[in-house]
């Protein structure tokens, strides 16, 4: 973990390389989005805009918060950086202490994380069957990043799985390359009032 006494690592001072054995591996939900030709990229962003159209409609029915998903799944209302229009998004979160956890896995380019840059002070989110409106840190500081999503892969390693190929019985949290990924999304900590 950093300390204060360490100058953060802000995401714009790295110069990164990438190894052979990086993440996301080939065949996990995030390969294509990240890693795949621009074809592939718009098909796997397509899929997911049709997954979520459904969610939202599940989540809102009160179906998806009653059958549990409410636990790692929650509904972002965000202000539209350029037609003020409401937007909502399903993301999944994961609680780090108090904190809200949420990992933009197309980075920087994520609408719903625009939005959420332009406009934080118009944020809410639905947890369940409940509504916040958060206090919202931008995580820059690329070592916090790191930590971040090393904690995620050791606390939800079936999660990490799915989205980036993590192998539990395999891969070593210590040595394991997470360069690229750790420079491809961006995580956002929310903070419910």
């Amino acid at each position: 973990m950093i300390t204060s006494s360490q100058e953060p690592i802000l995401y714009e001072d790295i110069q990164l390389t990438y190894t052979m054995e990086e993440f996301p591996r080939k065949g996990s939900a995030l390969y294509d989005m990240l890693k795949g030709n621009e074809e592939s990229k718009k098909r796997s962003l397509r899929n997911w805009q049709r997954m979520n159209r459904v969610v939202i409609f599940l989540y809102e029915l009160g179906i998806l918060p009653l059958i549990g998903l409410g636990y790692f799944i929650l509904l972002l209302h965000t202000r539209g950086r350029r037609t003020g229009k409401t937007y909502v998004t399903p993301l999944e979160y994961r609680k780090q202490g108090i904190s809200i956890l949420l990992f933009s896995s197309r980075g920087k380019t994520s609408d719903w994380y625009k939005n959420l840059r332009a406009h934080p002070e118009n944020a809410e989110v639905q947890i369940g069957f409940k509504k916040y409106h958060p206090s919202i840190e931008f995580i820059e500081d690329y070592t916090l990043a790191t930590d971040i999503l090393r904690w995620y892969i050791e606390k939800h390693p079936r999660s990490s799985q799915f989205l980036f190929g993590w192998n539990q019985k395999k891969d070593n949290l210590e040595t394991a390359d997470l360069k690229f990924i750790t420079d491809s999304i961006r995580i956002v900590r929310l903070n419910l009032v």
